[in-house]
């Protein structure tokens, strides 16, 4: 997932197997940022290789 190819993320996790709106992705940091060590995303928008949004949901359990 996500977490191989980025280094600020030591490991990541989405709530559905196909990425769709609604999807949300856990994620621990690899090193906290502003005293957070997790943060889960929603993703709002989605259009392959033409739109991406999410929104930060705040530090919530991994998967």
């Amino acid at each position: 997932m996500e977490h191989r190819w980025a280094s600020q993320l030591s490991h990541c996790c989405r709530s559905t197997e196909t990425v769709h709106v609604g999807t949300v992705r856990s994620c621990e940091l690899a090193k906290p940022i502003m005293g957070r060590s997790a943060v889960d995303e929603e993703l709002i928008e989605f259009d392959p290789g033409k739109a991406l949004s999410y929104r930060l949901r705040g530090a919530v359990p991994l998967c």
